[in-house]
């Protein structure tokens, strides 16, 4: 577990009091090495629950049994003995709430990705985030790409940026909830540039596609590789790769980066969690499997069929990187009103 603090206090409490009946329980866990982490040596678990908070098909569960699957190829676990498990509703906090209950069980992890860290930030009665369970595993990031229609008028980031200097709050932003990476980026540089647009939100990939090629919008932000097939389909126009390094499936476009824009943005990860109190052994081995994972050949393939940024952090690091998203992320919030009030006291 990350976090300390007075408004999570009592979270902290009811966590410590479920890894201590853990610990003493011969049947806390489920098959295998389930249990708590102060007790016997840990024993690897026969079977491993992968809890996403997504429905069947959502992305998060579309995730979770790709990297399964691809685990399994490698021969990194063995087939049927890591499944994936459902928990969806209130955002994240029905699967995060699950595992913060599951406190010491080592046969347990979630997929997770930054609706995880933000949901207690912006939803009302959400206390629990990843902060209070126990990184394992960052697996990769996302790569963003900002675009625009073929017709646009804007040939380069500068030319929008211009032009939204000149017409402040006119242009649009096509993109998801206004609490989603695609939002927050777009916020970053309006803070940066000094210039601002408004924010369409919609709820599917598709719809945001189609409301910026029949020019209901001005740029999209998305995943490159959700923007490749209309980009190679010549619909759309990159303008510019979000952050300092550049796309392999796009080297010729420039970072934002390389046009002077330095700021750092939120970044969408991917990554495993497992609840609070496990031993420091079960942590290394969930970090050995995606460590495995992340080197193979499989893996590689599907990160470059995404066009993902294939940055593995250890737990540590994992840890570290979620505390400083986690101030980005509430600076941010605080700046657009959409902090709930008390979060961090």
């Amino acid at each position: 577990m990350i976090r300390t603090g007075k408004r999570f206090g009592t979270a902290v409490a009811s966590i410590a009091l479920l890894g201590l009946a853990a610990c003493g329980s011969d049947g806390g866990g489920g098959g295998g090495g389930g249990g708590g982490g102060g007790g016997a040596a840990f024993e690897p678990p026969d079977q491993v629950t992968v809890v996403v908070h997504t429905g069947p098909g959502g992305g998060g569960d579309t995730l979770a049994r790709q990297l399964v699957a691809m685990m399994e190829e490698e021969g990194i676990v063995e087939p049927g003995a890591w499944t994936v498990e459902n928990r969806e509703g209130g955002g994240s906090a029905v699967a995060v709430n699950y595992l913060v209950e599951q406190a010491g069980r080592e046969d347990l992890i979630g997929i997770a990705s930054n609706i995880w860290l933000v949901n207690a930030m912006v939803t009302d009665g959400v206390e629990a985030s990843a902060l209070d369970l126990t990184p394992l595993a960052g697996i990769y990031q996302d790569r963003f790409g900002i675009a625009v229609a073929a017709d646009s008028p804007y040939e380069t980031l500068d030319d929008f940026i211009q032009a939204a200097e000149a017409e402040p709050n006119t242009l649009i932003q096509v993109g998801g909830s206004n609490t989603s990476n695609d939002a927050l980026v777009g916020q970053t540089l309006m803070r940066e540039s000094g210039a601002t647009w408004r924010f369409l939100s919609f709820d599917s990939g598709g719809e945001r596609r189609t409301a910026l090629l029949r020019g209901d919008g001005d740029i999209f932000l998305s995943e490159t590789g959700d923007l490749a097939e209309s980009v190679e389909a010549g619909e759309m126009r990159l303008l510019a790769i979000v952050g300092d390094q550049a796309s392999p499936l796009f080297p010729d476009v420039p970072t934002t980066a390389d046009l002077g824009y330095t700021e750092e943005t939120p970044r969408q990860v991917r990554y495993a969690l497992a609840p609070p109190g496990i031993s420091q052994e079960a942590i290394d081995w969930y970090e050995s499997k995606f460590q495995e994972l992340a080197d193979s050949e499989t893996f590689a393939e599907y990160i470059d069929s995404y066009d993902a940024d294939p940055v593995f952090r250890t737990s540590e690091e994992l840890g570290d990187f979620l505390l400083e998203q986690e101030e980005q992320h509430r600076a941010l919030f605080e700046e657009t009103g959409q902090l709930v009030a008390g979060y961090g006291e």
